[in-house]
C-alpha cells in the first residue's frame, strides 16, 4: 500500500494516477468510506491507495475494459475486478466512493451524460463521486492547448454539460482545478520521441524544432515536462 502522506506530497508531480488519489484523500474523512467503485480502474492504484488512507478496510470494485491487468488484480484479494466498459456493467450494490479518472474521454460524447447518471446511480446515501478529466484548454498556455486541439476529441470535454447533469439531479458538485506536470522524458531526445507518441498527430514536419524549443523551455535539471491542469468534481449524492 502506498502511504497516503507520501502521495499528497505529490500533487504536482507526473504521476496522473498519484495526483488524482492525493485529491480524492484530501476530499474524504477516514471513517466515510467502506466501499469503493474505481470505474477505468487501470492498474487500480488510485483505489488502493485510498483504502490504504482509510479506516474501513473497504471493499474494491475495479471496472476496466482492458484485461491485462488481470492477473495482477487476481493476485490481490482485496479487490474485485470486472473486465468491461462502463457502459456494459450492471452493478446491483452501491457505493460509499465512485471514481471516474480520464474515463470520459474514452466514452462516446453522446453517452457521456448517461455515463456519469449512471455512476451517481451506484453512490450510497451520501455517497461521493469524483471525476477528473485533463482541464479547460484555456487553461492551458499556447503551444500545450494546440497540441490538445490536434490531438482530437479525446481531450474535449463539454464540463458545462457535466455540470447541467449533476445538478439535473439535485447533487451537490464542487469543482477544483490543479496545475500539474507531465513528465515527457530525462533527454530532449526522449522526450521528442514520447510527444510523438503522446500527441501523434502534431507533427507535420516544421513543428520539430518548435516542440524542441518548447521541451527546451520547460524542464528542471535533466527531466523534461508539460504543464496539464486537471479538472476535479466533487459530487455529493443527497
Amino acid at each position: 500500500m502506498i502511504d497516503p502522506a507520501y502521495l499528497v506530497r505529490f500533487k504536482a508531480v507526473s504521476n496522473e494516477d498519484l495526483i488524482v488519489a492525493a485529491l480524492i484523500c484530501e476530499n474524504l474523512t477516514k471513517t466515510e468510506v467502506s466501499s469503493i467503485l474505481d470505474i477505468g480502474a487501470g492498474t487500480g492504484v488510485v483505489a488502493f491507495a485510498i483504502s490504504s488512507y482509510t479506516k474501513n478496510n473497504p471493499k474494491l470494485v475495479l471496472v476496466d475494459e482492458s484485461s491485462k491487468y488481470s492477473d495482477l488484480y487476481r493476485a490481490n484479494d482485496e479487490a474485485e475486478f470486472v473486465n468491461s466498459r462502463w457502459e456494459n456493467v450492471q452493478l446491483d450494490r452501491s457505493f460509499d466512493l465512485v471514481i471516474m479518472s480520464h474515463v470520459l474521454g474514452d466514452i462516446d460524447p453522446i453517452d457521456r451524460p448517461t455515463s456519469i447518471i449512471k455512476a451517481i446511480n451506484q453512490l450510497s446515501k451520501n455517497g461521493l463521486l469524483v471525476s477528473v478529466e485533463n482541464g479547460p484548454e484555456n487553461n492551458f498556455d499556447d503551444f500545450v492547448s494546440d497540441l490538445f486541439k490536434r490531438q482530437g476529441d479525446e481531450f474535449n470535454i463539454n464540463f458545462p454539460e457535466i455540470e447541467e447533469t449533476v445538478m439535473s439531479l439535485n447533487c451537490q458538485i464542487t469543482k477544483k482545478d490543479v496545475l500539474t506536470f507531465l513528465k515527457i522524458g530525462n533527454s530532449l531526445e526522449e522526450s521528442l520521441e514520447n510527444v510523438n507518441v503522446l500527441f501523434p498527430k502534431i507533427f507535420d514536419g516544421k513543428d520539430r524544432k518548435i516542440v524542441k524549443k518548447m521541451l527546451d523551455s520547460r524542464r528542471a535539471g535533466h527531466v523534461y515536462f508539460i504543464p496539464v491542469n486537471q479538472r476535479a468534481y466533487f459530487i455529493r449524492r443527497n
